[in-house]
């Protein structure tokens, strides 16, 4: 691993971008399945359960297809802040702060997520995806 002044980094190529964006379609396509079950109590926070590791999983692939690094490491402002660095725009740091924010509530709490929060994963996940399939073609 490198320590470059982004932060903690590692090396991250094209084809190992294109495993993880594989990985964030399919955990995104999963959420997107459970999460149209509105007679389930907990389907909305399994879907954003997964629209969250698809949006982290969509990250190291832009990470890939921007500067050939993805971050690595627990800090998650350390991953919003790699991002940005990666791309100029805002949009995508934005998306993974939208899901960062969510992640503790989606996995480790026992409140219930809302479906107004299961949305805005939704979009912010598919959103990611898009970015990395560009950066990627």
């Amino acid at each position: 691993m490198s320590r470059s002044s982004r932060g903690r980094t590692e090396a991250f190529n094209r084809a190992q971008g294109r495993q993880r964006l594989d990985y964030a379609r399919k955990c995104h396509e999963a959420g997107e399945l459970v999460g149209s079950d509105v007679d389930d109590t907990y389907a909305a926070k399994v879907a954003v359960s997964l629209y969250v590791l698809a949006g982290i999983s969509a990250a190291d692939a832009i990470g890939a297809g921007a500067v050939g690094e993805r971050w690595r490491g627990e800090d998650h402002a350390g991953a919003i802040g790699f991002l940005r660095s990666a791309i100029p725009d805002d949009k995508p740091s934005k998306h993974l702060t939208t899901l960062l924010d969510l992640k503790d509530t989606a996995h480790y709490s026992t409140a219930l997520i809302n479906a107004d929060a299961r949305k805005k994963a939704e979009r912010a996940s598919a959103s990611l995806i898009v970015k990395a399939r560009v950066l990627l073609a």
